[in-house]
């Protein structure tokens, strides 16, 4: 997006930029959309159903963000610290890897440990 937003300053005449120096992948990317849900007659567990989005979302913007808890935090628009406790909350294990080894810990040593966030996978 930031090179996006770059060529399109370089490109514009004037002091507006306009739609056309967007390209069309990037103007019409679908918006994020909350996905349906069917509720069986017996009910649903409204909590159960939080929990598993919210451990979804943090795994999956983890794994965006490349391990980087701050830059995770970021794009979720959360405090770190916020992120961390959620990540032992929801006992998320991240994997660990030689370059994002804990100092003083050898690679055996290494394993899938909540709250900590490998610099790389």
């Amino acid at each position: 997006l930031e090179n996006v937003m770059e060529r399109a300053v370089v490109l514009a005449t004037g002091t507006r930029i306009g739609t056309d120096l967007i390209p069309d992948h990037v103007r019409t990317a679908p918006a994020f959309q909350i996905p349906k849900f069917v509720v069986p007659p017996e009910g649903i567990s409204f909590k159960d159903v939080i929990t598993n989005v919210e451990k979804r979302l943090i795994e999956s913007t983890l794994e965006a963000a490349g391990g980087v808890q701050k830059r995770a935090a970021e794009l979720l628009g959360i405090k770190p610290t916020t992120l961390n406790e959620m990540i032992k909350r929801y006992e998320i294990g991240v994997r660990r890897s030689r370059k994002g080894t804990v100092a003083g810990e050898d690679e055996d040593s290494a394993e899938m440990k909540p709250g900590l966030i490998s610099e790389s996978h």
